[in-house]
């Protein structure tokens, strides 16, 4: 960890024991979560990261400051990002995690310390292969035009927002998430283990709508909320655009 302004080395921590793909601080710069390689995502508290600490260089000892927890998954974690700060989640911090198992977990992490050296458990998951509620082409599909315009654009980023958006694209399946899965299903046999469909990035809006981008250059769309102190997932569509083929 540096001091961008001054340049100065704050500390060393012990890290990952493979490829780090993701770091994301909290949205109140106190905590720091890592993505891995390695199979697990880290949880630290950095808010006392400017107490004197014995040796910055320590690694070792250095966990005994600011580790929290860790996050373990099946496979390689490629993303791990805080929820949105809002004031349901003040004892607790939300976090999201893209996992090469295809699945994108919540995590929920107590700040009063008594997640402090746990490996949690996962509270809620969510398949980027789920069937969405949503087709392309569909009424509310603004996401196969040619381009997406200004209007679409704020439509996505603040669903709490209502737009009129208009269209002419008709589609004639009416769920095309299927055909093009078999065609998948059939690389994943005859390439790699990477030809395999997975989350490889996510991101949240300001308002807790949670985007996942997969190996594909398809985007999972999801929007999470905390209901009565328990995590859902909701209004689950999908995003495919011909400029965002590809990884």
């Amino acid at each position: 960890m540096f001091d961008v302004e001054f340049g100065d080395l704050k500390v060393v921590l012990r890290g990952h024991h493979d490829l780090i793909h993701d770091l994301h601080w909290s949205p109140d710069d106190s905590y720091l979560v890592s993505a891995s390689a390695d199979g697990s995502a880290k949880v630290y508290d950095l808010s006392l990261i400017d107490k004197n600490v014995p040796d910055r260089l320590n690694y070792t000892e250095n966990d005994k400051y600011f580790f929290v927890c860790q996050l373990l998954h099946p496979s390689f974690v490629y993303s791990a990002k805080f929820y949105p700060d809002v004031k349901q989640t003040s004892t607790h911090l939300i976090i999201a995690t893209a996992c090469f198992d295809q699945k994108v977990r919540l995590w929920t992490v107590a700040t009063d310390g008594s997640s402090i050296g746990q490996n949690l458990s996962a509270e809620l998951e969510v398949s980027i292969i789920e069937k969405p509620l949503k087709t392309l082409g569909a009424k509310h599909s603004i996401y196969e035009l040619d381009q997406l315009d200004d209007e679409a654009l704020e439509l996505i980023m603040r669903p709490e927002k209502r737009i009129e958006v208009t269209h002419t694209a008709q589609s004639a399946v009416t769920n095309p998430l299927f055909k093009s899965l078999q065609v998948q299903i059939k690389s994943v046999v005859d390439g790699t283990i990477f030809d395999q469909l997975h989350p490889n990035c996510l991101v949240f809006s300001d308002s807790g709508r949670m985007f996942v981008g997969d190996s594909r250059g398809q985007i999972s769309v999801w929007d999470v909320q905390l209901r009565y102190g328990k995590l859902i997932t909701e209004n689950y569509f999908k995003i495919t655009h011909k400029e965002l083929d590809g990884d």
